[in-house]
């Protein structure tokens, strides 16, 4: 049982604390972890330049996203939402000009969208599927960023007292095409050094040298972290 003085881990109140002003997001390099992310998206996937895209990024944070994806695309009409009133409302004041915020769960989206990115969400939700299924009715292409084989296997309960509940590897969302939701999927996988994976130093010590000694000490070899891109091209349906 939670008492008065304890905020339940992934409530609204516990993100509304955590994006709050000196809060933990900042103090935890949230802000640097989505600009990597992005650039990866940025980089990886391609979308028409000219065409004024519509697109949704779900669990837009602060917004750092937002502001990359308008540099490389000044002509989309972008939107972010995010479970947060907190988040919503400092992303109002400082890209209100650029981008439209507001306060939404995934289920309670229902607009259609050219893109919708999904960016180090779904790996919250270990009943990530159903939420995925929702969002492809919504969009002519899903981009899902997440870790990629995390946990070495898949997560067969939710754990409540641990951030992330969902392990990804390249098939896992292969059941949208089984539900003919989705025409294509492509993956990339890939490491972010200083976002998700380590960062270069830390590749020298902890995969170079510090596992060279724990070969000869017989123990389990450390493994880097790495990321996959789900590029989802999904089915138009019959709004009928």
């Amino acid at each position: 049982m939670v008492s008065e003085d304890q905020v339940l881990l992934g409530s609204e109140r516990w993100w509304d604390e955590y994006f709050a002003p000196g809060g933990g997001w900042e103090k935890n390099r949230g802000p640097n972890q989505t600009r990597q992310f992005v650039k990866a998206f940025l980089r990886l996937v391609i979308l028409d330049r000219d065409k004024a895209l519509t697109l949704l990024d779900v669990g837009c944070a602060l917004g750092h996203a937002i502001e990359l994806i308008h540099e490389r695309y000044p002509r989309a009409v972008l939107t972010g939402v995010d479970f947060s009133s907190m988040a919503v409302r400092r992303c109002r004041e400082r890209l209100g000009s650029i981008a439209g915020f507001e306060r939404r769960t995934i289920e309670e989206i229902n607009e259609e969208y050219d893109v919708i990115y999904v960016s180090h969400l779904m790996e919250h939700f270990w009943d990530y599927r159903g939420k995925a299924s929702h969002l492809a009715r919504h969009c002519q292409r899903l981009i899902i960023s997440v870790p990629y084989n995390e946990f070495g296997a898949p997560v067969a309960e939710a754990h409540p007292e641990r951030h992330h509940q969902a392990n990804f590897v390249e098939d896992s969302f292969n059941f949208l095409i089984g539900e003919g939701l989705a025409e294509r999927i492509q993956t990339h996988i890939f490491d972010c050094p200083g976002a998700w994976s380590f960062s270069w130093k830390k590749k020298i010590w902890e995969l170079g040298l510090k596992n060279t000694l724990r070969f000869f000490l017989g123990k389990k070899r450390i493994q880097d972290k790495f990321m996959v891109i789900f590029d989802i091209t999904c089915k138009r349906l019959d709004p009928t």
